[in-house]
Parts: C-alpha cells; sequence; structure tokens
C-alpha cells in the first residue's frame, strides 16, 4: 500500500475549497493534519483518489466523443481511465459527470468496488445475516448488497446495527475505508489531509494572509472592499508572475467571452493576439476577410493603443476587452511596425469564419486554405476534398494566418494523409513525452504535397506542417512560422472563473522545437503588403510552379 497525500487547495486558502492536486514530493509541508470530518468528499475527489493511490500517472488520449460536459479539461484523462476501468459509466443522452457532487457511503462504496474489482452478490444475500447486523436496511433493497459486502469485508461497522447510508463521506471516513480495503492489519495508513496545506506551509503566506486581513479590517474604505475583487487580484498577479504570455486568469466575465471566441462566430477585429516577451500585445495573424485583414494589419504588429488607452502592462483579456466591441462600431488602433507607427480605424463585424475552402488550380493541383482547427475541420477538409471532379496531382495545403486551434483536429487532418501509427506530435511534459499517433488508414491518395506558411502560422498549424514534412517529405514554402509550441489547459471553477495553464510542450515526430524556434521553410518566399491585399500571391504562384 502506498503513501497518499491528497491536497484540497482553497482559493488562496481564504474561503471556500476549489480545487484538488496531488503533490507526493511536498509532504513536509504536511506536518500537522487538518481535521478532515469537515470536508465531505466529491465524485471527483474518489476519483483522484484511487488513481493516486495506485500511482496512475499517464495522460491517456480522451476522446472528444466520450468527454463529459462537466468535466475540466485537466481532469478529463482521469475520468476517461475510471470509465474504461468501468468504474463509472457515461449516458450517451445526457453525458455529465457531476464533479462537485458529494458521494453517499452507499454510491462511494459502489464505485469503489467496481473499481478494484470487488464481487458484489446481486441476489445472494443471507438475509437473516443481513438483518442481524444492519436493521435498518431491507435485505431486497437495491442497497443491501453492497453494504453487505462493505459489512462482511470490515470496511464499515454499523451502529447499532444500523448504517447511515446516505450520509456525506468524509475525508477521514474514505482514508478509513481504503486502509481497511488494502490493510485489513493495519500495517500501514493510507493520509488523506484537508485542507490544503501547499500554501499554508510557506512562511510567505502568512504575510498574504494578515494583508487580506488588514485590508479587511483596518483599511480607511473598508466598507467599500470586495471580497472576491480582492481575492481575483490576488490570483491574477500570482498568474502574471509566472512571467508567460499564454497562462492566464480570466474572472467570470472574461472566460464568459472567451468560450464565445472558441465558437466559429464572435463580434470583433478578427485577429488572434497575445502577449509578447516584451510585454507588447502582437498580432499572431489577421482572420482572413475579417475587418482586421481588410485594414491592412499584419502578423507581426504590435497594438500599442486603442481608443487613446495605452495597452502597455495590461493583460491579454483586458486588453482585448478594449478592442472586441459589436459589429458596426469603430475602434481606433495605434500600430507600431518595425520603426514605424501607424494609426488605423477599423469597423467591427461579425466574424464568421469558414474553417477550410477549397480551389482546383491548373486543373489539376488541389488548394486547401485551414483557416483554423475549430470543430469538424478534418471532416470538412475530407468531404470538399471528395468533391473534386479531377483527381488531383499535386496538394497545397494553406496554413499562413492560421492561428492554430483544437490539437485533436490537427492531428485529424494529419490522419486523412499519414498511415496508422505514425507520430504526429510529442507533447513534452515535465516528466514524461506523451506520443500522439495517427489511427486511422490515410484517406487522400500520396501525391506531392506543399505547405504555405507564414508568420501567423501558429500553434496546431505548425504541428501538422511539421507532421506532414518528416513523414511525407512535404515541401514547405513561404516564411517561418510564429513559434508557438506551449500547451495550455483550461481549468474552470465554479465561480465560472477559469485559469488558461500552460502544462507542456509539442515537438515534431522528430523531437524538434517549435516554441520560440518556429518552423522553418525549405523554400523561402515573403509576401509583400501589397501582395497580401491584392490578387498576386507569390508564396502560391512559388507553390505550383513546384508542382509542374
Amino acid at each position: 500500500m502506498k503513501l497518499l497525500k491528497l491536497f484540497i487547495f482553497c482559493a488562496l486558502m481564504l474561503s471556500t475549497l476549489s480545487a484538488m492536486a496531488f503533490n507526493p514530493e511536498d509532504s513536509q509541508t504536511l506536518s500537522k493534519h487538518l481535521e478532515a470530518d469537515s470536508y465531505h468528499i466529491t465524485k471527483l475527489d474518489l476519483v483522484k483518489v484511487l488513481l493516486e493511490k495506485d500511482d496512475f500517472r499517464t495522460r491517456i488520449p480522451v476522446d472528444e466523443n466520450l468527454r463529459y460536459n462537466d468535466v475540466a479539461a485537466e481532469d478529463a484523462h482521469l475520468v476517461e481511465k475510471m470509465r474504461q476501468l468501468g468504474a463509472i459509466s457515461r449516458s450517451n443522452i445526457e453525458p455529465n459527470f457531476n464533479p462537485d457532487r458529494q458521494l453517499s457511503l452507499w454510491k462511494a462504496l459502489t464505485i469503489i468496488f467496481k473499481y478494484e474489482g470487488v464481487p458484489v452478490k446481486r441476489f445472494l444475500i443471507e438475509k437473516e445475516l443481513f438483518k442481524a447486523k444492519v436493521s435498518n436496511i431491507n435485505p431486497d433493497s437495491y442497497l443491501a448488497p453492497v453494504i453487505a459486502k462493505a459489512v462482511a469485508m470490515g470496511l464499515i461497522v454499523p451502529k447499532d446495527s444500523k448504517v447511515n447510508f446516505f450520509a456525506k463521506v468524509s475525508a477521514k471516513d474514505l482514508s478509513q475505508i481504503l486502509n481497511r480495503l488494502d490493510n485489513p492489519l493495519g500495517s500501514k495508513q493510507l493520509t488523506i489531509s484537508l485542507p490544503g496545506s501547499v500554501l499554508q506551509g510557506k512562511k510567505t503566506y502568512r504575510i498574504l494572509e494578515d494583508v487580506f486581513e488588514r485590508l479587511k479590517n483596518d483599511f480607511l474604505d473598508k466598507d467599500k472592499l470586495d471580497d472576491k475583487k480582492l481575492l481575483y487580484g490576488a490570483i491574477d498577479g500570482m498568474v502574471r508572475a509566472v512571467d508567460d504570455p499564454f497562462t492566464s486568469f480570466q474572472k467570470p466575465e472574461q472566460y464568459s467571452e472567451f468560450k464565445k471566441n472558441l465558437s466559429s462566430e464572435f463580434e470583433g477585429i478578427g485577429a488572434s493576439l497575445y502577449i509578447n516577451d516584451n510585454g507588447d500585445l502582437e498580432i499572431i495573424s489577421p482572420i482572413s476577410n475579417s475587418p482586421a485583414e481588410k485594414a491592412g494589419l499584419l502578423p507581426g504588429d504590435v497594438i500599442t493603443h486603442a481608443n487613446g488607452i495605452n495597452l502597455r502592462g495590461l493583460n491579454i483579456e483586458d486588453s482585448i476587452e478594449l478592442i472586441k466591441g459589436p459589429k458596426n462600431t469603430t475602434v481606433r488602433l495605434k500600430i507600431q511596425r518595425a520603426n514605424t507607427s501607424l494609426e488605423f480605424s477599423i469597423v467591427r463585424a461579425k466574424i464568421d469564419i469558414p474553417l477550410v475552402t477549397a480551389e482546383v488550380h491548373n486543373n489539376d493541383i488541389a488548394y486547401f486554405k485551414i483557416r483554423s482547427f475549430g470543430s469538424g475541420t478534418a471532416k470538412i477538409l475530407e468531404n470538399l476534398y471528395n468533391a473534386i471532379e479531377v483527381e488531383p496531382k499535386g496538394i497545397i495545403i494553406d496554413l499562413r494566418s492560421n492561428p492554430g486551434g483544437y490539437l485533436h483536429q490537427a492531428i485529424a487532418v494529419a490522419d486523412l494523409f499519414l498511415e496508422p501509427s505514425k507520430v504526429v506530435v510529442n507533447v513534452s511534459y515535465t516528466n514524461i513525452i506523451e506520443k500522439q499517433l495517427s489511427t486511422t488508414p490515410a484517406s487522400i491518395p500520396k501525391v506531392p504535397l506543399v505547405i504555405l506558411t507564414n508568420k501567423g502560422t501558429a500553434s496546431a498549424s505548425e504541428i501538422l506542417a511539421a507532421a506532414l514534412r518528416e513523414h511525407l517529405n512535404a515541401k514547405i514554402i513561404g516564411e517561418k512560422s510564429f513559434g508557438k509550441g506551449t500547451v495550455q489547459e483550461l481549468v474552470s471553477y465554479t465561480d465560472s472563473s477559469a485559469l488558461k495553464l500552460t502544462i507542456a510542450e509539442w515537438l515534431t515526430p522528430s523531437l524538434k522545437k517549435i516554441n520560440k524556434t518556429g518552423v522553418l521553410p525549405d523554400i523561402i518566399v515573403e509576401s509583400r503588403i501589397q501582395d497580401m491585399q491584392g490578387k498576386n500571391d507569390p508564396v502560391l504562384n512559388r507553390a505550383l510552379l513546384e508542382l509542374r
């Protein structure tokens, strides 16, 4: 039996419990166990305890069709593992897991028995013996088999011949049950320590707590202070201190907007943005046919002001809040392009992004423009290919100004071209490298392949370009890609806020770095501003010449 440490974190340890994490190397911070009867185990808590108990650390892939609607991205692989083990089930009609539901004793035992493979006799209970031990449960009820098994194994001990089967299970209760299950002789003990002491074990936490208390008690205008605003400010400051442009804390209203922007329709100028290493708001790429592109904004442009407000020092969410807005309204942007300062007045619009478009050039060259990797990108591409009336002798995939999107969609597009079991991308976490493989036979015939890239080719589009070059010798033409090679997970909280957290790095199939390096083209062709705004396209022209 392994020693288990379960840490429940508070929102900055100042109020209600909000998240759970494991840190087996931080046991020295738990010198004092806190009273655990006051915290009731949730369904997700139990999943984490059982898997951590058995040292499960591998991030398994999760089929999007099997995901639960209400499970955060960081926990999806844990819940999927429990489903694969048969410990939980998923309804196709209403695929909710209810991770925050506090567990009754009967429900917790049911999940534990399924996970551990403990056989439960559904219809073979010795009724008289059961009634003698548990008088308040009918031997014929659906509750009886699980409770009878638990009593027989000594996991629970009836009090006055009664079992409070609907009582909420505390951390202390769960610790005792699992100790008795795995160590009937009590040789080793499983410890569940609550609430989270990772911060409380740090001396500086006392300063944070003291500052909060002094503001609440001694500040001149203390009646005007908002607890939530104070806490959000502290969290945001802590996240900013990480100094990662892609890690951010989103307040509920910001998270709501973020979710809207994941769809293919939203209102604004239509550009992918990020905070660069200098702390400036930089354009990754304007979206094709968007107001930003039509106005002449380019990848690499730095937005310094919006409607006269200096954006320097603002986080990504606050900056976007100043730039976006309802359609038919105007935003004035001040742009720094190399050593030139420019000003633009852009009328916002409804941005409807066609994920993939197709053309046929020179009668036998198939051209596909992938604007982003949204839901269904791979299927759309496959359907467009099948609709082509000629058999292409070459294929061009245009990933210019494609800011990325869903990783699984980039892998699905690669699937169309690759045979099974080819590494599409390596995901490098702090302690493991996970290989993401192609899974299905190629549905698009093997023909000469050219990929178009520029400074706005980022993230998932860089992964696809590198994978097709390394496996199919696809030729990349254009400019070096953006170099966004880190992986973010979105952790949502019960107050509708969220943390976007960098957790890993993407590497090409041959383990080459993408982050801050980008994908170098085989043939460099730069696009001039007038080319990008007009009909002449030297990059595409060079690709067509290559496929003659």
